[in-house]
């Protein structure tokens, strides 16, 4: 349905004038965060450049991570840096100004979401959403960020919850050898993550999406039936 309606919002927008790339980028303010609160798709200011975050993987001891290894673009140049940084050292976050709309759907390499007041669709390049994409359902809400007449970052659920369908079963993973604490788990969305190996097959758990670390089983959650369901 909200496919039939965003084409149509097209030809209202081109009746009224609207256009879909009329954002400037707004910046809000510049705040320190913790490196381990940085998340793809965020614009900060690092070594004298505006940066925007690529990717964030967390090396972990136990369930702690000791270091974070996070990819950045120069938003000027296009040129990539891999960075690490310890989970407290702090780092300039610029903020744009953000705004709510509905993701409708991927086709291809192409995104598309929804102004949910004007119901004016806006086409992106798929790869923005990063490796949250799998986690981010149609007809969910996102914060879209605009940045030089275009959708610069979309941001959905900090968490999400999810079905694990293959993983070995708690006995089998004894026998088998795994490592002592963890195993790969493949999930309902496609994706294969590591979790503990009491997790079972059918089990609902809830994840990081930054970088897809498990936190708990969702039914040791109150917020499980809240969030993202998959």
């Amino acid at each position: 349905m909200f496919r039939r309606l965003a084409l149509a919002s097209r030809s209202l927008a081109a009746l009224t004038g609207a256009s879909e790339h009329r954002f400037a980028p707004i910046f809000i303010r510049e705040y320190k965060v913790n490196a381990d609160e940085l998340r793809p798709g965020m614009l900060v200011e690092y070594d004298g450049k505006r940066m925007q975050v690529l990717s964030y993987k967390a090396a972990m001891m136990g369930r702690r991570p000791t270091s974070l290894h996070i990819e950045m673009r120069d938003t000027a140049t296009g040129k990539v840096y891999p960075c690490r940084f310890m989970p407290d050292d702090k780092v300039e976050r610029i903020q744009l100004e953000q705004q709510e709309y509905i993701f409708l759907y991927t086709e291809g390499q192409v995104a598309v979401i929804m102004h949910p007041d004007t119901f004016e669709q806006i086409e992106f390049d798929a790869g923005i959403l990063g490796k949250q994409a799998p986690y981010i359902l149609p007809d969910s809400k996102v914060q879209v960020q605009f940045y030089n007449g275009a959708v610069f970052s979309v941001e959905g659920p900090q968490y999400a919850y999810v079905t694990v369908e293959e993983t070995a079963d708690y006995s089998a993973d004894k026998r088998g050898g795994y490592n002592e604490t963890e195993k790969p788990a493949k999930l309902s969305n496609g994706r294969t993550i590591n979790v503990p190996r009491f997790i079972n097959r059918g089990q609902r758990i809830k994840i990081k999406v930054a970088d897809e670390s498990f936190v708990s089983r969702a039914e040791d959650d109150p917020k499980s039936g809240t969030n993202v369901n998959q």
